[in-house]
């Protein structure tokens, strides 16, 4: 099974962390948090491509040097327009049938992995208290299935939040990307298009730990 791994952002919201330092080669128990998602990766995962971008040859060099067995082949994401352009660089690798997804600068457990790869087409989500009003909860059926996204009404309630974990096939290239207020085209907006007439199962998965601030990265050592 194909996996694409997403490794092009800067990371701002890490501030002067990431001037010198790529996101996914930032330290967790001694260790980069892309060092850990590779860790994590299931045997069925046979071939592995990096979007690269910002300070990409730091993320070649660690690879080269510590991962050399896996195989891995890197897409360059020169624009940094969203997570959707990023996959749709990666297309004309991807084989007919159903590849994974992941973000590489959060962590994740094998079981899980293993759990959301075990369907044709998935979303995971973990139930959780919104950090911020921006953050949109998952909207999931009585069946289990994903049916797209809304606003957060109230904080103190915790809803689904998507991973950013994927299971997916070349079919999501037949939609139109979704232009976020950024200007950015947002992967997880245009799957929920998707799900309008495809059946796309949702995943709880605990182990999920996303690390977008210097106080997440701090929490992230006691959690790994």
């Amino acid at each position: 099974m194909q996996a694409v791994i997403f490794c092009a952002g800067r990371g701002t919201r890490l501030k002067e962390i990431t001037d010198k330092t790529p996101k996914s080669l930032l330290l967790v128990q001694n260790k980069p948090i892309l060092g850990h998602i590779l860790n994590e990766l299931p045997p069925a995962i046979d071939e592995i491509f990096l979007v690269v971008g910002y300070l990409q040859q730091q993320i070649k060099d660690y690879v080269k040097n510590k991962f050399s067995d896996l195989n891995i082949q890197y897409i360059e994401q020169k624009k940094l327009n969203g997570t959707f352009p990023a996959l749709a660089l990666c297309a004309p690798h991807l084989h007919d049938n159903p590849f994974l997804v992941l973000g590489g600068d959060d962590l994740i457990k094998k079981s899980d992995i293993e759990k959301i790869i075990s369907y044709p087409l998935a979303l995971g989500i973990q139930k959780q208290k919104p950090k911020n009003e921006k953050m949109l909860s998952t909207l999931i059926d009585a069946q289990g299935y994903f049916k797209g996204f809304e606003k957060v009404k109230n904080l103190e309630e915790e809803v689904c939040i998507a991973t950013g974990t994927y299971v997916l096939n070349k079919k999501i290239f037949e939609y139109k990307p979704v232009q976020l207020q950024s200007g950015e085209y947002g992967l997880p907006q245009t799957i929920a298009l998707m799900a309008k007439n495809t059946t796309i199962h949702t995943v709880i998965m605990p182990s999920w730990f996303q690390i977008n601030t210097p106080k997440d990265l701090q929490r992230a050592h006691s959690k790994s």
